[in-house]
């Protein structure tokens, strides 16, 4: 009687347990389902800010681009911030991005621009790039500027010493961060009298 008490005893307790854990187990998947929603619903806001983000981004370059003669336009601008902020996590400031465009080409106006469609002056060792297509030079712009100069320094200290985080200068005039400082605040000011 006693043996027959005990395994009662332990099959009650194992049913329990089981029970506990069965419990135990829906509520911990529940508690990732909810998780899951949250999670979901998260990265929709985190999607729809950056969609917000990306259209901000083609007015304000369309904004100071559609005063200009050129071939560039936001939506390249856009496309190639995008990718850059996707791929490198890097945000690539428009005003910067326009302001070097102007400096550059003056917006793909320049000899160089029109032949080899590289807007920003960009070199492939001692020459100047060439580029099929106008995006792919400001794709490419947009790229080095977030591996070779912001992965290591903000827009604050390039505007002092634009370099890369290897000591090389972008450009070979000793005004050139007074200039483009002053290109960019120019930008600055007409975003915010047409927000």
């Amino acid at each position: 009687m006693k043996n027959l008490i005990i395994l009662l005893i332990i099959f009650l307790s194992f049913t329990n347990c089981l029970m506990t854990t069965n419990a135990s187990v829906t509520r911990y998947a529940q508690k990732i389902q909810e998780q899951s929603v949250s999670l979901n619903a998260l990265k929709a806001l985190k999607e729809e800010k950056r969609c917000q983000e990306y259209y901000d981004y083609i007015v304000a370059a369309d904004l100071v681009l559609s005063t200009k003669n050129t071939k560039m336009t936001g939506k390249m601008l856009a496309d190639a911030w995008y990718e850059t902020l996707i791929n490198f996590n890097i945000d690539v400031p428009v005003t910067l991005a326009l302001a070097q465009a102007y400096l550059e080409s003056s917006f793909c106006n320049s000899k160089l621009s029109k032949q080899k469609n590289n807007p920003y002056s960009l070199k492939s060792g001692k020459s100047y790039a060439s580029y099929s297509s106008l995006e792919l030079g400001v794709s490419s712009y947009y790229k080095v500027i977030a591996k070779r100069y912001l992965q290591c320094k903000t827009l604050d200290q390039l505007l002092k010493d634009f370099s890369t985080c290897e000591g090389y200068r972008y450009a070979g005039s000793k005004n050139y961060e007074y200039i483009l400082k002053n290109q960019i605040q120019s930008y600055d000011i007409i975003l915010a009298e047409n927000k």
